[in-house]
């Protein structure tokens, strides 16, 4: 009979009904962010945070269940007990499941600590434990608790039960389906790759606009199945934005920030002191409705679940978001690759991205290495040679480079003076234009388009661009400094200052004329690569 002025089962009994409803809240809260059932989006840092600490508290009530049992006249609980749990004594059946369950608990502790230390595997092997520890402690509470056979007992026992049957099965469920998407979105990917879009504008309603920081905002735009094929991308790519801000018409080229089997078009925008558009899109909300051309660019990275490499990712500033879209789909996509992210900021808190490279990062420990460098703070580091050498990324066997050009170039000449091939480099700028090589003379340029031929006077000094778009000439564009490479079109003529690449392409806003005459051509199918 219990002995109910004994202190020790007071407190052993309101402990172990603590820990178990801990362990129930932790193995519950674990399955809701695993399955993503709270959304796809990148889990927030406070919400694993919350599931960690209660793991946490679960330990230290059941230590304390333990030792106030070990206390307690009641309880014949005695140190060979606990080290041997299926000892005969008293409560053999009883005790045992509780102690087993107390060492799995510690183990996933124990790893959980351990975490950036230990194999992922290892992790992950004793994580899946806590469906155990919370069979477990449910077996004991209702083999030895005194408040077994109560109704609210048994009531939450059924509840709980049945709620982390729904959801292990919604996480293998969530989990085929996100296998099916992603392999979709690689497909996608792929025929994006072979067969990329004609530049085209299409009125898109905004879906949902996500605060960043105090001056950024993720935009993600409701694409309609009858366009999902014009807005395949690929990762690394932007669109073009246009709309009329102040009575004047402007376009924009901002990168997708999602990844492969993100399912969604979305980018990322940081408001520019004095920028137009960028200020205008801070107060976008979901349902407007903007132009937005079909995805564009040559900073693109095609994932293959078959490689094995170390992707190397360097941005400044804004320059993060091509370069997280990058870094999630190759992490997605690709099991056995892993990346390294080195990133430069003024301070952590204009930190684009900060919640969501770390959720990244917590949910690939060993595949995936943040790096944050700040100019006004942690002593002021900047991104440079010196940095690149101290932090030894090498080998590495792509690199994806995004920020203002003395970084860029910095970077690039320091991986290759590393030993990187120069082809495996890729750079997207962003900052001031690049000048044009070369002078920019007076002539006449024949644009071939589908359906038709123009004729454009170019006048001395002025660009391609700048003459078509003065003569109502429709040449896509969006940021005019040769950073997004929307303009790219085909040279079939004549020369222009800064010459055309191997594949006679060239940047109408940074190409004039240096012949007296040339022909370019626009037709749908030029920006192939």
């Amino acid at each position: 009979m219990t002995d109910y002025a004994d202190p020790g089962w007071y407190l052993a009994r309101a402990a172990g009904l603590t820990a178990w409803w801990l362990a129930t809240a932790a193995v519950l809260w674990g399955l809701l962010l695993s399955s993503r059932f709270l959304g796809s989006r990148a889990t927030p840092g406070w919400l694993a945070d919350l599931h960690r600490t209660l793991g946490t508290l679960t330990v230290v009530f059941s230590l304390v269940h333990v030792a106030a049992a070990g206390l307690s006249d009641h309880f014949d609980l005695g140190p060979v007990a606990l080290l041997v749990p299926f000892v005969p004594h008293a409560r053999t059946g009883p005790a045992a499941w509780g102690i087993v369950t107390l060492y799995l608990l510690l183990a996933i502790a124990v790893t959980s600590a351990l975490r950036r230390r230990i194999p992922h595997r290892l992790w992950r092997y004793v994580h899946l434990g806590a469906f155990l520890v919370f069979a477990g402690a449910t077996v004991h509470a209702f083999l030895a608790g005194s408040d077994a056979h109560t109704g609210w007992m048994r009531a939450s026992a059924v509840a709980a039960g049945t709620a982390a049957l729904f959801l292990a099965v919604y996480r293998v469920a969530v989990g085929r389906r996100r296998t099916r998407a992603v392999d979709a979105a690689v497909s996608a990917a792929r025929t994006a790759a072979a067969h990329p879009p004609a530049p085209a504008f299409h009125r898109l309603a905004v879906a949902a606009v996500e605060r960043l920081a105090d001056d950024a905002v993720t935009v993600a735009f409701d694409v309609p199945p009858a366009l999902a094929d014009s807005y395949r991308y690929l990762p690394g790519q932007h669109v073009t934005v246009r709309a009329t801000v102040g009575g004047e018409v402007l376009r924009r080229s901002y990168s997708i920030c999602a990844g492969l089997g993100d399912g969604e078009l979305r980018i990322g925008v940081r408001h520019v002191p004095g920028g137009r558009m960028s200020g205008a899109v801070q107060h976008w909300r979901a349902g407007d409705v903007v132009e937005v051309m079909t995805p564009a660019g040559t900073f693109t990275d095609l994932p293959n679940s078959l490689s094995r490499r170390h992707v190397l990712g360097v941005a400044a500033g804004s320059g993060i978001t091509p370069v997280l879209a990058v870094a999630r789909s190759v992490l997605t996509v690709e099991p056995h690759s892993r990346v390294t992210v080195v990133y430069g900021n003024r301070t952590p808190a204009t930190t684009m991205f900060r919640a969501a490279l770390a959720a990244l990062a917590d949910r690939h420990p060993e595949r995936l290495r943040v790096v944050h460098v700040y100019s006004d703070a942690d002593g002021g580091r900047r991104i440079d040679a010196d940095l690149l050498r101290e932090l030894d990324l090498m080998p590495a066997d792509h690199a994806y480079l995004c920020g203002p050009a003395p970084m860029v170039d910095a970077v690039r000449g320091t991986l290759v003076a590393l030993g990187m091939a120069a082809d495996r480099v890729r750079s997207e700028l962003y900052g001031a234009p690049r000048p044009g090589a070369g002078g920019r003379g007076a002539g006449t340029v024949t644009v071939l388009a589908d359906g038709g031929v123009a004729e454009l006077a170019v006048a001395a000094g002025e660009s391609l661009l700048d003459a078509a778009l003065r003569q109502g000439v429709d040449i896509p564009y969006s940021c005019q400094a040769g950073a997004c490479g929307t303009c790219r079109v085909r040279l079939v003529a004549g020369e222009v200052s800064g010459g055309a690449d191997a594949d006679g392409r060239i940047l109408a806003c940074q190409a004039g004329l240096a012949s007296a005459t040339a022909a370019i051509d626009l037709s749908s199918d030029r920006t192939s690569v």
